[in-house]
């Protein structure tokens, strides 16, 4: 269970009791996580893991909760002035998404100065705030109308705002994007390109992000879940290079995981299945056997072996890779004489073969 923060305290206190008492249904989290849904998955198991929920420096529950909060606010009558600054901005070309994101980096300016100066938050320099986004201002005098439109004098107004508040000026039309980490799907310059803060690939890689905390938090299940939805969701985008990477993802945690046998039989035959490149298959066969041998099933595996070489007899690391499953299956004299014979056939197969089953042997055989 988590220990709650001051933060965690006030943000509950802003979202209503029913956050604190675990339902993620309270208004506004239902129609942010319909947007991030990758978050939903930490939010039901939020009770297995322990300390605060932090994934590369990132926490996705405030993201949420602070996403939920503003929609609270863009239905709140007393909030008027958000409203129209929602509607500006998306007359602007913003996303609603965006928009809303904007406007949440003005709330977590004046949040994070009441938990500094431990006051209450101030609704109404936050609101000042919130109309000057995306206003491009000439610069005003102290005593001329204040350009966010009230018609008090600047320095009765929004003074004090433009000078605490950073860049209120200019809008970010990626504002709102939850980014857990990078290289599984997305590179640092491709974020940048997608043009989108919900992009579907920033879900499907900070699912691989929230599956490793789940890991390191030894919350199995939970790792199997969200690797499970990444799949689903590939799918669902028709794009067959995703949905590999997100089988490969999930075929790896059935590798490395106890009680997973049938899933990464079943992952592994949905990769076979993908794939169009022989190399690749026979990879993914030979992982069919590795899998079966794992689970103790080595006479099946052995079969899958046979079964291989007779499809694909001309595909040498095959042989490797059965050497290898005769090391792992206690008959190193048999890997030793195979390795032997592709070391000696150095002519007549791929390079790659040839300096891992040298490497291999002198390792066995220094």
């Amino acid at each position: 269970m988590q220990n709650k923060t001051d933060l965690d305290q006030l943000v509950e206190e802003l979202l209503g009791p029913e956050l604190a008492e675990g339902d993620i249904h309270v208004a506004g989290l239902a129609a942010v996580l319909e947007e991030h849904p990758e978050v939903q998955l930490l939010l039901e198991r939020r009770n297995h893991l322990p300390g605060q929920v932090v994934i590369n420096g990132v926490n996705p529950l405030l993201h949420v909760y602070i996403e939920a909060i503003i929609v609270n606010q863009l239905a709140d009558p007393q909030l008027e002035s958000l409203q129209i600054t929602m509607r500006r901005l998306r007359a602007m070309g913003l996303s609603e998404h965006a928009a809303r994101g904007n406007i949440a980096r003005v709330f977590i300016h004046f949040l994070d100065q009441s938990l500094k100066l431990k006051q209450p938050f101030d609704t109404q320099a936050y609101e000042a705030g919130v109309r000057l986004l995306g206003v491009q201002r000439k610069k005003t005098g102290r005593n001329e109308p204040c350009p966010c439109g009230s018609g008090r004098k600047y320095k009765r107004c929004c003074l004090e705002v433009t000078t605490t508040v950073p860049n209120l000026d200019q809008v970010d039309p990626m504002a709102g994007m939850l980014i857990l980490g990078q290289g599984s799907y997305m590179t640092e310059a491709a974020k940048w390109f997608l043009g989108d803060p919900l992009h579907p690939l920033f879900q499907l890689e900070n699912r691989v992000r929230i599956a490793r905390y789940f890991e390191q938090a030894e919350d199995v299940k939970g790792a199997e879940l969200a690797l499970k939805d990444n799949v689903s969701q590939a799918r669902q985008m028709g794009h067959s290079d995703y949905l590999r990477n997100a089988l490969q993802d999930l075929q790896m945690f059935c590798f490395n995981h106890d009680g997973y046998t049938q899933l990464g039989l079943e992952v592994t035959q949905s990769l076979l299945e993908l794939e169009n490149d022989e190399y690749q298959r026979g990879n993914y066969w030979c992982d069919k056997a590795d899998i079966l041998a794992a689970d103790g099933q080595v006479a099946q595996a052995e079969e899958e072996f046979r079964q291989l070489f007779q499809t694909m007899p001309d595909w040498h690391f095959g042989r490797y890779r059965y050497a290898c499953f005769l090391m792992d299956t206690g008959r190193k004299a048999e890997a030793v004489a195979l390795l032997k014979e592709l070391v000696a056939a150095q002519a007549d197969i791929d390079e790659e073969t040839w300096q891992a089953a040298r490497d291999l042997l002198d390792t066995l055989e220094p």
